[in-house]
């Protein structure tokens, strides 16, 4: 996704206006003022909503004055089947124009004039609402891709000011925490940390608020109903100004696995326990010489061979 401007981009601009010179000498001016300025020019609301659903373009300049219909109520009817900034460009200004301009969204009024370098003038309010408008546009892109990840993730997704207190949990903190994001948001993340391991997760806010990053720390937490769980827990800080803003963190439940690897390691001492303390058995590999050339068997044990491995190993 890349981030939005207008410098060094083309900005296609839809200009009506019922006058074939005001058309002819705002494109002029416009082009050689930005040269990455597209003006196409209509004279009719009819052709400029025609083209708005055919055609891309990123901004829309329109006269007030015109036979079909006023500005204003153009500008009303693209706001139906568009977001894109609306301009009024005209010779009519009065207290009223002007405020039912921006009450029906009108992002800049300007004034037609004699001197030509009102054009410039012209030229700066498309520029500034077309890079408002894709900011805007880039920001609700960036708020999609994030919420899509949010939401799709196993992991909860969680977001602490640096006073500890939880800005934003994701819907997933029912499923790792058993807490619903309203029950916990302005309070302290510390609250539902197993007693036992209080230290250290304390230590370990401390870090991120000095601008550090870890993974896959481990510890204990107390869901709502008092069960306790097991949750891996990563983060990172988000800086402004070299000040950390916020920590957004991805916790897991990492519960279930490990009850398996206890079971597991408890499993491998029991069964090392039964080796060691089981009656040899030996069975025959192969024949080697003793000292005085006569056949002898090898003895070879598996439990010997069995624990050697399991210590080294062991999870």
């Amino acid at each position: 996704m890349a981030e939005p401007s207008v410098k060094g981009e083309t900005i296609r601009i839809l200009h009506i206006d019922d006058e074939p010179d005001q058309l002819r000498f705002t494109k002029f001016f416009l082009e050689d003022i930005n040269h990455f300025f597209r003006i196409t020019s209509v004279n009719t609301s009819s052709d400029l909503l025609a083209r708005l659903g055919r055609e891309s373009y990123d901004c829309v300049v329109s006269d007030y004055s015109m036979p079909e219909v006023d500005g204003l109520e153009l500008a009303r009817r693209v706001r139906e089947v568009s977001d894109l900034p609306f301009i009024l460009y005209t010779g009519k200004e009065t207290e009223e124009v002007v405020e039912r301009a921006f009450s029906v969204g009108v992002q800049y009024y300007v004034r037609k004039e004699a001197n030509p370098s009102h054009y410039h003038v012209l030229a700066r309010c498309i520029s500034m609402a077309v890079e408002r408008q894709r900011v805007e546009r880039y920001l609700r892109e960036c708020a999609e891709a994030f919420r899509s990840i949010v939401e799709n993730t196993h992991d909860m997704i969680m977001l602490t000011r640096p006073d500890g207190t939880i800005a934003y949990l994701s819907p997933k903190s029912i499923d790792v925490i058993g807490y619903p994001p309203e029950d916990l948001l302005g309070k302290q993340a510390e609250l539902i940390i197993y007693p036992e391991d209080q230290e250290k997760v304390q230590s370990l806010k401390l870090r991120s608020l000095k601008g550090g990053r870890c993974s896959n720390v481990e510890y204990r937490i107390i869901t709502k109903s008092g069960e306790p769980k097991w949750v891996s827990h990563s983060w990172s800080p988000i800086k402004t100004e070299g000040r950390v803003k916020f920590v957004v963190s991805a916790i897991k439940d990492i519960t279930e696995h490990k009850w398996m690897e206890e079971e597991f390691n408890e499993s491998v001492e029991r069964y090392m326990t039964l080796l060691e303390d089981a009656p040899k058995q030996t069975k025959p590999s192969k024949s080697v010489k003793d000292e005085e050339g006569q056949d002898q068997e090898e003895i070879f044990d598996p439990s010997d061979h069995l624990i050697r491995y399991l210590k080294n190993n062991k999870l």
